[in-house]
């Protein structure tokens, strides 16, 4: 088959450590003892926990409630506060004009170099003129 082993080797194998009986029993029964412990899941908030987290989230609610009640009747920071948005007067007229912008472009010379140039073209910008 294979070489034969050298007499260290036979000896390691021969030697190999296992534990006690006593020790293999104590260590099963902590993990099943961890395991009952536990009496709810995780994920369920202890009783203390959840009281804390209903009382933040009627808090949460009720600020909520009250900034909607003011915001309908009208009272800052939400409402308008009574005041009339700015309206254009009906003489006012938008109107577009064409201006000329330079469009930057940059181009490759024939020697290898990059060179910034400009291009016309014609933008439109809108105005509001009143009379």
């Amino acid at each position: 088959m294979g070489p034969p082993l050298s007499d260290m080797e036979q000896l390691l194998r021969r030697a190999r450590p296992e534990p006690s009986l006593a020790f293999t029993q104590d260590l099963e029964a902590s993990l099943v003892d961890s395991r009952r412990a536990r009496r709810r899941p995780s994920w369920r908030p202890s009783p203390r926990r959840a009281q804390r987290l209903v009382v933040a989230v009627g808090g949460v609610a009720a600020f909520a409630a009250a900034m909607l009640v003011l915001s309908i009747a009208g009272v800052r920071p939400l409402g308008t506060g009574g005041t009339n948005g700015a309206e254009a007067g009906q003489r006012c007229v938008s109107v577009t004009e064409w201006r000329v912008q330079r469009e930057p472009v940059v181009t490759v010379t024939a020697d290898g170099r990059l060179r910034l140039g400009g291009r016309p073209r014609l933008v439109p910008q809108q105005h509001l003129r009143c009379r």
